[in-house]
């Protein structure tokens, strides 16, 4: 079921839940930064009969509302944090896992911090760290109108830094068409909110926590996101060789079956109901 919800007052965001009233575990699963929620299909696919599962589109991203931010910087972090605290409280089964990609791995690490009550296990894919950068890079300093013109710009480094030299061109292709729909203005706004992330103590995340590491993410280099989980008292990382920062399109087999078995091996030590 496809929903646009108030998440919070003016922020319209699009919802996708997929209810399966036999499974014991909810499944929360949180895009990155220009992504939006159809990029999990293919796990999608794989989970829905076992588990029910939520799919937000953050502010700014897929179905969900754009609106220009103001001064207050309405694509901040702590702001996407807020929302996906609302939609926890909203959705959250008995028991719960959630998944995160890149700036959505960093989401969903400091939401299951929050929640350490109510969620069995985090599963990261290339997360960002939540803490503040120390820099971005200059381009998303420029006026977000000079930012549109400059998209094919921006286009070509994504394909450079995001995907691998051997990448299917209509999958790139697709992405990048895609990402069109994204004002530059949310871009814009929410690189700049990098740098006042507020740092999070990671050895306070007692949940069982698999980092899944593409050898290839020039992205969120594998070198920057191990620095900062390998602290994680409950962790785990898993090497993809030869993959990219979005992996989970290139090659969903690989991925999906890494986060299967991670939740499989989980459950099971949990004696909950599991995919097969």
């Amino acid at each position: 079921m496809d929903s646009q919800i108030e998440i919070r007052p003016g922020r319209l965001i699009h919802v996708t839940l997929h209810s399966n009233p036999a499974a014991e575990i909810t499944l929360f699963l949180i895009h990155g930064l220009g992504g939006r929620g159809t990029q999990w299909n293919a796990l999608i696919e794989q989970l829905k009969p076992y588990y029910s599962l939520v799919i937000p589109d953050l502010l700014g991203h897929g179905r969900s509302d754009k609106p220009i931010p103001d001064k207050n910087n309405l694509y901040a972090f702590h702001e996407f944090d807020r929302d996906l605290q609302t939609l926890f409280q909203r959705y959250a089964g008995e028991k719960n896992i959630i998944i995160g990609h890149s700036y959505g791995g960093g989401l969903a690490a400091s939401l299951t911090i929050d929640h350490q009550d109510k969620i069995n296990q985090l599963i990261l894919l290339g997360p960002i760290p939540c803490a503040a950068f120390p820099s971005v890079p200059f381009l998303f300093h420029l006026p977000s109108g000079m930012m549109e013109w400059m998209r094919p710009a921006f286009e070509k480094m994504f394909r450079r830094l995001a995907f691998s030299k051997n990448a299917d061109p209509a999958l790139v292709a697709g992405e990048i068409e895609a990402g069109r729909a994204n004002p530059m203005y949310v871009l814009r706004a929410m690189v700049s909110g990098l740098k006042t992330i507020a740092p999070m103590d990671i050895t306070m995340l007692t949940v069982p926590t698999t980092i899944i590491l593409s050898d290839s993410d020039h992205m969120v280099p594998t070198i920057i996101s191990k620095a900062y989980y390998k602290a994680a008292p409950h962790h785990q990382f898993h090497r993809l060789a030869n993959a990219s920062h979005m992996a989970l399109l290139e090659t969903p087999e690989l991925v999906n079956n890494v986060i299967i078995k991670a939740i499989t091996q989980q459950c099971s030590k949990a004696k909950n109901h599991c995919v097969a």
